[in-house]
């Protein structure tokens, strides 16, 4: 975290393209973004005492809203190893996701022996990924749209994954519930309106353990997380273990290694994305989306 003295991590920031075809399908490969852009996050801050005090749902609501608020933005770099299942597929990836929680920000998948799977990048202004494999950029002028603009309903950005995986997830969901319901730990389980979101568990310390999205037409559209391990690393506000459901035969589970917080902001060049001279961005703008 803050002044940490780990050994500080180098992302690829100039990888060699590649157009050899790679045994991914492209809703293996958003799937893998999608649990990297959900799944590695969603925790707010690890708390003890204070929450044995909330013993109402509007008292703990308000508790985890204060520990979920970002004071100033964060530079940060993680690591982590992802292991996905579509149907009889599976595959093992290596992520690393870098850059500032007030963008922008970089993501890397490769496989375990270092081959280029996908890369995708976010900007003020544009959401953007590309895979070697077909040589193939997309793009959308908002990064929440992108995913489920390419059939993949997870409305949540690169910036989304920063903000939650340093502890600051409540910013992601509304200000207020319609209905809670006290969980045996000490914790509470909260149903939203009017957002992807709509059921959100904590435990007794305050961390997100369950999201929910509403039910969808399509029973492949509907998602599931579950969040576990915190303070298990050395990253205590994260959770180290979590487990993505989508549909019936499309899965997933990351496992974070390494979470470091900077002291010092990475360099412009450090997180941009530069496509092939011969690679023209399809945009996504306009394409039917369910958010």
């Amino acid at each position: 975290m803050p002044g940490s003295t780990r050994k500080r991590l180098r992302p690829e920031t100039s990888p060699r393209f590649s157009a050899q075809r790679r045994p991914f399908s492209r809703l293996f490969l958003l799937l893998a973004l999608a649990v990297v852009c959900l799944a590695t996050a969603c925790a707010p801050k690890t708390a003890t005492g204070p929450f044995r005090n909330a013993d109402t749902a509007q008292k703990f609501w308000q508790m985890v809203r204060r520990t979920g608020t970002l004071d100033a933005p964060l530079d940060l770099n993680l690591r982590a190893s992802m292991y996905v299942n579509e149907g009889h597929k599976s595959a093992r990836m290596r992520l690393s996701l870098w850059g500032s929680t007030a963008l922008p920000l970089r993501l890397d998948l490769l496989s375990t022996i270092g081959s280029p799977v996908a890369y995708a990048s976010q900007t003020r202004t544009v959401w953007t990924i590309f895979y070697p494999d077909s040589n193939q950029a997309f793009t959308h002028s908002d990064a929440r749209r992108a995913l489920p603009a390419l059939n993949l309903p997870l409305p949540f950005s690169l910036q989304d994954m920063a903000l939650l995986l340093t502890g600051h997830g409540m910013a992601l969901l509304p200000k207020t519930y319609v209905a809670a319901d006290a969980l045996p730990d000490g914790g509470w389980s909260y149903t939203l309106a009017n957002n992807p979101v709509e059921k959100v568990d904590f435990d007794g310390l305050g961390n997100i353990v369950r999201m929910q999205s509403p039910p969808q037409d399509a029973k492949d559209s509907a998602w599931t997380m579950d969040l576990s391990r915190y303070g298990k690393e050395d990253f205590p506000h994260s959770p180290a273990k979590i487990i993505l459901t989508m549909g019936r035969d499309k899965s997933a589970r990351i496992f974070l290694k390494s979470v470091e917080v900077r002291n010092q902001p990475w360099p412009t060049n450090a997180t941009r994305l530069d496509l092939p001279e011969d690679v023209v961005p399809i945009p996504l703008d306009g394409r039917a989306c369910l958010y």
